[in-house]
């Protein structure tokens, strides 16, 4: 095969719209051996490389990102039989929380153990991705796309982090892969259903992934209709029902086999007061300000739609900009945003900057030894616009991604920590613990307060629980240790002083230890 037919072979068209999901258009589906050993020579390096700058800070680096203590609490908590949701506070689905927890059981309770699952499901999440663009526009695109995605920002952190975000929608990518595997396209129920008891898997892990759910009923329609007219999108019902039908039958089977108060996290999640609260709160809203930390995206995502707009094969890109759409309509309504929800945004630009690539890289080859005028203002512009968007992902992808790295080298260990050493000393006479920073307490080998052991801002604001009946827990249980990083009112702190003496205090922390433990 030709360089040039590698970058732009074209897509096939559909024999008859009657064949509806059968109808795939092949854009880069020659996929030969040796593309298939690049591509995952390409992979292997690349996971290579991460485990060998990231080895040490997997196993050691005291927090990577905020919420890794929520997440490894809970699983340890899990581990040792605490029921989620009825004696552990949970406001996500169980399906992570029990994955790590079998981890644990297997390795011990290693924080190490828990980056490293969160590597291999961003090592799927990029791969999902390359798959979804290698099989539609080329090896380029998949490649740009894939490059674009790893060094958006947050994404490379949250695939070493223990949280959430990055396994929910890396389980999302393959359930938008399967619509488009050519090992299923004789058979598109199959790949309809398939799809769908993925999708079910990614919202077990975090509702987030949902988002995605519009770019996939947008991809079953695409592959159904060959022109949109009433007659056709009535046919693509069909299979768009089944899939929702089958997410939501899978979902709730799952449901019942791993436990769930969807009460909980429905009352958490939407709580009026939650809302009331949130609402308040500008620094708590998205702002599209955001983009412009990510200027390779912006370019890229700008090239991806105007060549969808261009061009004759909107169906093929429709999923990604409905995607992005989705995503961004969300976002702008709905409070909070957190920092990690980036990563959003960073997967329909990823897509959309693969397109964008293949559509210019296209364009050039066609039109280069072409001397009228038209074919050389379309050959100039698709080289300057595709130039821009490859220039900005090497140079400020590249720089971001190389500093993100070194950030994440260089973070503080618990072996160095003096706070954490120091937890241990009393951790073999310590039942229980209470901190708002579970990290911490997790390097040091404490068990939490289970009713207490996940207390993010948001089970404040909506009103599940306040800081009376915090310490009203407290008392009861009286654990041995307690490491505070709020301020604590006065009668609190002479609790504290009547029974626990401070024996750590720097900046952010301060650590009680029980008086008989200080004796003894």
């Amino acid at each position: 095969m030709s360089t040039r037919q590698w970058i732009t072979r074209r897509p096939k068209r559909a024999p008859s719209a009657g064949r509806a999901l059968s109808a795939v258009p092949q854009g880069g589906q020659c996929w030969s051996n040796s593309a298939s050993c690049a591509a995952l020579a390409t992979f292997m390096g690349i996971l290579v490389v991460l485990l060998v700058v990231t080895s040490e800070t997997l196993r050691s680096a005291l927090a990577i990102s905020g919420d890794e203590g929520f997440e490894v609490t809970k699983a340890l908590l899990w581990t040792k039989g605490y029921a989620l949701y009825d004696q552990v506070w949970n406001n996500q689905p169980p399906l992570h929380t029990v994955l790590l927890g079998l981890l644990f059981k297997l390795l011990g309770p290693d924080i190490g153990a828990a980056r490293g699952l969160a590597l291999c499901f961003g090592l799927l999440l990029v791969s999902g991705c390359f798959t979804i663009v290698r099989r539609r526009w080329g090896m380029l695109a998949a490649y740009v796309a894939a490059a674009s995605l790893i060094t958006a920002p947050e994404v490379l952190k949250l695939s070493l982090a223990a949280m959430l975000e990055v396994p929910a929608f890396a389980v999302a990518a393959w359930s938008l892969a399967a619509l488009r595997s050519s090992s299923l396209s004789s058979r598109p129920m199959t790949s309809v259903l398939f799809s769908a008891c993925l999708m079910a898997v990614a919202l077990q892990i975090k509702f987030t992934a949902g988002l995605i759910a519009p770019a996939i009923c947008t991809e079953v329609i695409a592959l159904t209709c060959r022109e949109i007219r009433p007659a056709t999108l009535a046919k693509a019902c069909v299979p768009c029902g089944y899939w929702i039908v089958t997410t939501v039958a899978v979902f709730l089977g799952l449901s019942l086999l791993l436990g769930g108060s969807y009460e909980q996290m429905v009352a958490s999640l939407f709580s009026p007061r939650l809302f009331e609260y949130v609402n308040t709160q500008e620094t708590l809203a998205f702002s599209p300000s955001v983009w412009f930390d990510h200027p390779e995206g912006i370019a890229g995502t700008l090239l991806g739609l105007t060549a969808l707009v261009l061009s004759e094969e909107k169906r093929s890109a429709a999923f990604a900009a409905v995607f992005l759409a989705t995503v961004t309509g969300v976002h702008l309504v709905h409070r909070p945003y957190w920092s990690y929800y980036y990563v959003h945004f960073a997967i329909p630009m990823a897509f959309l900057t693969g397109f964008g690539a293949a559509k210019a890289s296209r364009i050039v080859l066609m039109n280069w030894r072409d001397s009228s005028l038209s074919s050389q203002f379309r050959f100039a512009g698709a080289l300057a616009s595709g130039s821009v968007v490859l220039w900005l992902l090497v140079h400020d992808g590249g720089r971001r991604a190389v500093e993100e790295i070194e950030r994440i080298a260089a973070l503080p260990r618990a072996t160095d920590s003096q706070l954490v050493l120091t937890i241990r000393k009393y951790q073999p006479r310590t039942v229980w613990a209470y901190s708002r920073d579970p990290v911490c307490t997790f390097h040091g080998g404490l068990l939490l307060i289970p009713d207490l052991a996940v207390l993010p801002d948001n089970r404040f604001w909506s009103g599940r629980i306040n800081h009376v009946q915090v310490w009203e827990t407290v008392r009861r249980y009286r654990p041995e240790q307690i490491l505070l990083i709020e301020e604590v009112d006065a009668d609190t702190q002479d609790f504290l002083s009547t029974n626990y003496v401070k024996i750590y205090e720097d900046t952010d922390h301060r650590l009680y230890v029980a008086r008989a433990l200080v004796i003894e």
